[in-house]
């Protein structure tokens, strides 16, 4: 069952209001989200799979039509709707119309290891919040990891079938060439033979064009 991407005026304007809530300069940050998260009853690993979903320039930040998108997501996961693999050509022109984030643009200090715990005079519920940001931190550079090697086998197998074709190619080529040599003068089936040749020359360099662009 697809995904239903619309969304009402009204879906709208609530997700726009919680924007104002967590965004500081009209940007939001994963670790901004902390506190949505916590109530969201979902996994990390989900929870980080609609950010990557809407955060298309992986900027680690996200604008306020973004996040409506983030919430129109993670609504309907909790509603028990599965989530997207992709977003509609539609959703992502509206994401590009937005300015790219200027790197001066205030961002929260990001939360380490050797952040946790400096302060005696935090609380235990701030030490909590700051642990659990590192969950989200940790998750999501894994997921990451997981989703770029993921990525790079598939380019392996589409290299390694191209490379299969291409030596097929070559081999077929060099059988009809031999067939030329064959029939001699025999006009008709020497023409005929002919245009397989150049089928086959074509599709050959249609190969090593793509052969070359998976090597970049």
């Amino acid at each position: 069952m697809s995904f239903d991407w619309y969304l009402s005026p009204a879906d709208r304007f609530s997700y726009e209001t919680q924007f104002n809530k967590y965004s500081k300069q009209d940007i939001v940050t994963l670790q901004d989200l902390d506190p949505l998260f916590q109530t969201s009853r979902i996994s990390t690993q989900e929870f980080i799979q609609i950010w990557q979903l809407v955060d298309i320039r992986f900027e680690q930040r996200i604008q306020k039509i973004q996040f409506v998108y983030f919430m129109h997501i993670l609504t309907s996961r909790r509603r028990g709707k599965q989530i997207p693999t992709g977003l509609p050509l539609s959703v992502k022109e509206e994401f590009l119309k937005e300015p790219v984030i200027s790197d001066n643009v205030y961002t929260r200090p990001s939360t380490n290891v050797r952040d946790v715990g400096q302060s005696s005079n935090k609380s235990i519920q701030e030490l909590q919040n700051e642990l659990e940001q590192l969950i989200v931190q940790s998750g999501a550079s894994k997921n990451e990891a997981e989703l770029a090697k993921q990525r790079l086998d598939e380019l392996h197998q589409v290299e390694q079938e191209v490379v299969g074709l291409y030596n097929y190619y070559v081999g077929q080529i060099g059988a009809v060439q031999v067939e030329i040599e064959l029939l001699g003068e025999n006009k008709i089936d020497l023409d005929t033979v002919r245009e397989s040749v150049d089928g086959l020359k074509r599709d050959y360099e249609a190969l090593l064009l793509l052969k070359s662009v998976i090597g970049q």
